[in-house]
């Protein structure tokens, strides 16, 4: 109430005008501005009626505007549609009677354990980030095979049409961890070498239609293993001589056997490579890589190293080839240091001249 002319002010507008300097009587411009508390005014307002402030969010409360402050307040815990921080601290508020759907249903920072192993942390590690390398979460092969991860069976679905059956394959799961397994042992679908590529076979097809290719193809397996053999048997002959020549004793002779057809899982001499791009290698001034190949079947693992410019004085006036010995598989069953003959035919192909070695 102000004292000059008995009129009232709010507590805002009080607040307001005592901090402003000179500041006069809003209502008779009183230079002299005071106030004082109007304790019968204030009973009024206190007892008027008024409804919650979250009346229009579905809150009925109805009462004193005494009783207000206390309805909302957040230890009362008596308006449930009153905003509320969530506890886990992911940044919202919600409401009161939501809340308990929020922290356990939507809130991405809530705990939570991967249902499919024990890791332990918030919703959103563990769906975005941890269930992407989960081994044991349920993945579904890309080849879309239809091939039970556990059981290896192939499920298929026949239409029930009473004219015509349609064969469809049920896509299903596996652990994670069993994917590789599966796609390396048990796929169907997916493109594998055939399983005399290292007898030389190029062919590449899917798993399933290996035994028709096997079947098929039985003659040309058969001359191209012979060959592979006939090859690992003069590269065997030949080592034995050499290690008898360099051991000197027989306390160190080195007892080498001809080679099983287990063994044939690398390279067998003689073995080409093709650089096609030889003339950017050379305009840039790189060295050329070979792909590894072994000097026999669970021999030395080597590798040719190609300087199309040449190397040291021989540089930019002759092509160098190099063979560097590689840290092999087989090293530790192996006559050391190779004590072998390396020959190297270069073949240049041309649409015009054809091709001649060199």
């Amino acid at each position: 109430q102000l004292k000059c002319c008995g009129d009232h002010i709010c507590q805002e507008c009080n607040s307001h005008l005592c901090s402003t300097a000179n500041a006069s009587c809003p209502s008779c411009e009183s230079p002299s501005l005071l106030t004082q508390e109007d304790k019968y005014f204030k009973r009024l307002v206190l007892r008027s009626k008024v409804r919650c402030y979250h009346h229009e969010a579905g809150c009925e409360w109805e009462g004193e505007v005494c009783d207000l402050e206390r309805h909302v307040n957040v230890k009362n815990r008596w308006c449930d549609y009153m905003f509320i921080a969530c506890a886990f601290g992911c940044g919202q508020k919600v409401r009161r009677r939501e809340l308990k759907a929020h922290k356990t249903q939507h809130c991405p920072k809530r705990p939570t354990t991967c249902e499919h192993c024990s890791y332990h942390n918030t919703y959103d590690i563990v769906m975005e980030k941890h269930s992407l390398v989960c081994e044991e979460f349920p993945v579904e092969c890309p080849n879309q095979c239809g091939v039970n991860g556990t059981a290896s069976t192939l499920i298929q679905i026949q239409a029930s049409a009473p004219t015509h059956k349609v064969e469809e394959v049920q896509p299903c799961k596996m652990k994670r961890k069993e994917l590789q397994v599966h796609l390396r042992d048990a796929c169907p679908l997916e493109k594998v070498d055939c399983e005399f590529a290292s007898a030389g076979c190029p062919v590449r097809l899917l798993r399933k239609e290996m035994q028709s290719h096997l079947q098929d193809a039985m003659l040309k397996h058969n001359i191209l293993l012979k060959g592979a053999l006939d090859s690992s048997l003069k590269m065997v002959t030949r080592l034995s001589h050499l290690v008898r020549l360099g051991e000197g004793t027989a306390s160190k002779q080195l007892s080498i056997c001809p080679p099983s057809l287990d063994q044939y899982k690398c390279n067998v001499p003689p073995i080409t490579f093709t650089i096609t791009n030889i003339m950017a290698i050379k305009e840039e001034n790189q060295a050329w890589f070979s792909p590894p190949f072994y000097s026999f079947p669970g021999g030395h693992k080597l590798q040719l190293k190609v300087y199309p410019n040449g190397w040291t004085k021989d540089k930019d006036t002759n092509l160098s080839v190099f063979a560097c010995i590689m840290q092999g598989e087989n090293d530790d069953n192996v006559p050391w240091p190779l004590s072998a003959e390396i020959e190297i035919e270069l073949l240049k192909f041309g649409s015009e001249e054809g091709h001649h070695s060199q």
